[in-house]
């Protein structure tokens, strides 16, 4: 219900501002579901005419208000699971926000845009991904103001991530879907390399 210079104002105060504190309940309030992506998925289809994913990551085009509503609704994604990893899973922190929203979100440290993916976390207690082995996650944010089950777009640098994930041992690269960001966020999907299921 803020404007969006208000909006902008509060989430800077991070954890303590009342957008954050909002985050933070809703996302005590949901339960981790430990099965959530590992059921059986189907092989990924790309849209008919697309042959790899686009370099812009869908942000481009479009009126200068449409593209600020798509920038807050990442931005509310994003700090929603940040908020609800740091409650729900061990040693989450600032650390493991990497992409440049941190800073929108009053994190202090450099963001980098440029990586293909938000965050990056060891699981070391095999909660995420179900793995015994530990594996360095590599976590892509996608938000929907929506349900969630509409396509999203994936840029090079996030799909070359999910490559490097799929061809090595000790890491996975995982896409969470954040619905309903602008009311009442949830996690309502876990894709779990996606590469190996556009391969498979």
């Amino acid at each position: 219900d803020q404007t969006e210079d208000a909006a902008a104002t509060d989430l800077l105060r991070g954890t303590i501002g009342d957008i954050g504190k909002q985050l933070k309940e809703k996302g005590a309030l949901q339960p981790f579901d430990p099965n959530l992506g590992k059921g059986v998925r189907e092989k990924i289809v790309l849209p008919s005419g697309r042959t790899k994913p686009r370099g812009g990551g869908g942000r481009g085009g479009g009126t200068q208000a449409s593209k600020n509503d798509r920038e807050l609704a990442v931005l509310l994604g994003e700090a929603f699971v940040y908020e609800y990893f740091r409650i729900k899973l061990p040693a989450f922190d600032e650390m493991a926000w990497r992409s440049c929203n941190r800073n929108a979100y009053g994190i202090e440290g450099v963001g980098d845009d440029s990586l293909g993916f938000d965050f990056s976390y060891r699981d070391n207690e095999n909660r995420l991904t179900g793995r015994q082995d530990s594996p360095l996650c590599y976590i892509e944010v996608k938000s929907s103001s929506g349900d969630g089950s509409e396509p999203f777009p994936m840029t090079v640098n996030e799909w070359e991530k999910a490559r490097y994930c799929h061809q090595t041992t000790d890491s996975v690269y995982i896409i969470l879907r954040v619905s309903h960001v602008g009311d009442e966020p949830k996690i309502s999907d876990v894709i779990i390399d996606p590469f190996g299921l556009y391969g498979a």
